[in-house]
C-alpha cells in the first residue's frame, strides 16, 4: 500500500493514486484488478499515515512531519503532502467506484474530511505579515517554500479557479520572490528555478490572468540557454546552472 518514493517522503501515495486515475481517464482503458488492489491499499495507507485528530494542535489531522520535496526546507507538516493525500484520496473513490462502491464512498468522505482539516490548519492570526495566503505547513511564516502549496489549484484543482487562499499565495510568491522575472527558490536550490515559475503561470493561467501568466513565461523564455535549456536552478548573477 506504501508507494516509497525515499524515506520520509509522504506526497508519493497521493501522487501514484492520482497517475492511475490520469491514465484511466486519458487512456479509456479499465484498469487491471491487481492495479486496483494497489489503488484500494494505497487509499488506505494514506487513512493511516493521518495523525490522530486529538489533541487539537496545528499539524493534527495532517500526514507526518517530512523532508518531502527537497526545495521547501527541512522537515515539517507540509501542506504539499496533504493535498496530494486528498487529491489521491478523491482518485481512489473514482476508480473504486465500479468495483468496491463501499470502500469508494469512504475515500470521498475522507477526501473531503482531510480537505477541510486542511484549511482549518491555515494559520490566521491577525499578527501574520501576510493574512489569507497559505504558508509551506502550519507551523511556517510565509516564505518561498509556499510554492509547494499552490499544488492545490494547478494540478490538483482542489480549489476552484481565482480561490483567494490561492490567490493571495501567489500574489505574495510573485511579489516577494521573483529575480529577473522568474521564482527565486533560496531553499536547497539558491537559484532562478523554470518548472516553479511555470507552476506560478499555470495558476494565473487558470484563474484568467493571462497577461500574469504570459509574463512568467517570457522571463522563462528568455533564462534559456543559448542551445534553448534550463538547468534546474539558474545562478542569479552568471545565469549559468547552480543545481540540476
Amino acid at each position: 500500500g506504501s508507494f516509497l518514493s525515499q524515506e520520509g517522503e509522504w506526497d508519493s501515495n497521493g501522487e501514484a493514486l492520482w497517475f492511475y486515475h490520469r491514465f484511466a481517464t486519458l487512456t479509456g482503458e479499465t484498469l487491471p484488478k491487481d492495479w486496483l488492489h494497489a489503488v484500494a491499499k494505497g487509499a488506505r495507507w494514506i487513512h493511516r499515515k493521518r495523525l490522530p485528530a486529538h489533541p487539537p494542535r496545528p499539524e493534527a489531522g495532517l500526514l507526518p512531519a517530512g523532508f518531502s520535496a527537497e526545495h521547501l526546507g527541512p522537515n515539517d507538516y507540509y501542506y504539499w503532502d496533504d493535498f496530494w493525500g486528498v487529491a489521491g484520496l478523491r482518485a481512489a473513490s473514482e476508480l473504486l467506484r465500479p468495483t468496491e462502491p463501499a470502500h469508494a464512498q469512504e475515500c470521498a468522505r475522507e477526501a473531503d474530511e482531510f480537505l477541510a482539516t486542511i484549511q482549518r490548519s491555515f494559520p490566521t492570526k491577525p499578527h501574520r505579515r501576510f493574512p489569507g495566503a497559505i504558508p509551506a505547513s502550519p507551523h511556517r511564516r510565509m516564505d518561498s517554500g509556499a510554492i509547494g502549496s499552490i499544488v492545490a489549484d494547478y494540478p490538483l484543482q482542489l480549489f476552484p479557479p481565482g480561490d483567494p487562499w490561492i490567490t493571495k499565495t501567489v500574489d505574495y510568491l510573485c511579489h516577494q520572490h521573483l529575480q529577473s522575472g522568474g521564482f527565486f527558490q533560496n531553499m536547497i536550490h539558491s537559484g532562478i528555478n523554470a518548472y516553479l515559475t511555470l507552476h506560478l503561470a499555470q495558476v494565473r493561467l487558470r484563474a484568467g490572468d493571462a497577461a500574469g501568466a504570459w509574463a512568467l513565461m517570457d522571463a522563462v523564455v528568455a533564462l534559456a540557454s543559448p542551445t534553448g535549456q534550463w538547468p534546474e536552478a539558474i545562478h542569479p548573477l552568471t545565469f549559468g546552472g547552480c543545481m540540476g
